[in-house]
């Protein structure tokens, strides 16, 4: 089976972090996976946005990084934005995690498997899980699993 995920800009970002190799090598792999077709690569237009504030330099990196990788597009919908507004409603997204809440319901209303990040604290834990488990299905949309890139098979070698 092809799974379809949507990477968030953490995902690019871990590429130019040199306090954890092993994270370097597993975004490396996640990306071979996607180059090789072995999965099938999305992003948001929200994830261009946010490399578009990078500093200079790092944004050009950034942006051929994402290149490279060929992802698949996304722009957000009417029915993305009605999404976020009830992610956002719920009051558990922190202020400085609204992009996330729109990566979030863009992969969502797009039918992705799974959104991909190395965000542990506003995206990849139980507790936002669950939440977005209980907007989705209370809004019919299917439960959108989100995990690490540790746990894509094949990533780990």
């Amino acid at each position: 089976m092809i799974y379809r995920l949507y990477l968030d800009t953490s995902i690019f970002g871990a590429l130019f972090d040199d306090e954890d190799p092993a994270r370097i090598r597993a975004t490396r792999r996640l990306l071979d996976l996607l180059v090789t077709g072995r999965y099938e690569g999305y992003v948001g237009r929200e994830v261009l946005a946010e490399i578009g504030q990078a500093p200079t330099r790092l944004r050009d990196r950034l942006l051929e990084t994402v290149r490279d990788a060929r992802p698949a597009i996304l722009d957000p919908t009417p029915a993305s934005e009605a999404l976020f507004d009830a992610y956002w409603a719920t009051g558990l997204f922190r202020r400085g995690s609204r992009m996330d809440a729109r990566h979030l319901a863009v992969a969502t209303v797009a039918g992705m498997d799974a959104l991909v990040s190395w965000n542990y604290r506003d995206m990849v834990n139980l507790e936002r899980k669950r939440l977005v488990h209980s907007v989705n299905i209370r809004h019919g949309y299917h439960m959108i699993d989100i995990v690490s890139p540790l746990e894509v098979p094949d990533v780990q070698e």
